[in-house]
């Protein structure tokens, strides 16, 4: 069995939940990586080049739908995986993270163009809701089971 480098950096989940990582091989080790943020990250920085290269202006309601469906089926999956951590699927770790990506590059981009974007702290506050609501729930669940 190889040894995995497991580094916060790379992996903020606990080793228990090593398996919403993928493990790549290293030398005689796996180096762990977030299955989500393998997706998402380069979907965000991509994104951000390819907008800010082509200096694209606001979409109008087009950017509305883009970003906010962007976001639903990574707020979908995670809320999923905070109930049943073992569940899931890395591929579909790994999409959701292209999707939310690309939604939040564009919804940075937008910020970028004007730091008064609604459609920005829309976004932001939406996907905040949907966490806190998620963790307060799961938190009831967890003090009910024992």
């Amino acid at each position: 069995m190889r040894k995995i480098i497991h580094t916060p950096l790379l992996a903020h989940h606990r080793r228990e939940h090593i398996n919403r990582c993928v493990l790549l091989p290293l030398g005689r080790a796996h180096l762990a990586l977030c299955a989500r943020c393998l997706g998402f990250y380069p979907a965000l920085f991509g994104g951000l080049w390819v907008q800010a290269t082509a200096r694209t202006l606001p979409w109008g309601a087009l950017d509305w739908w883009l970003i906010l469906l962007g976001q639903v089926p990574v707020l979908l999956d995670w809320s999923i995986g905070r109930f049943n951590p073992r569940g899931g699927s890395n591929t579909v770790r790994i999409l959701t993270g292209i999707l939310a990506g690309l939604a939040f590059s564009r919804s940075f981009y937008l910020y970028f163009i004007d730091s008064k974007n609604e459609l920005f702290w829309t976004n932001l506050l939406a996907v905040a809701i949907v966490v806190v609501a998620v963790e307060i729930v799961r938190s009831l669940n967890l003090r009910n089971l024992r």
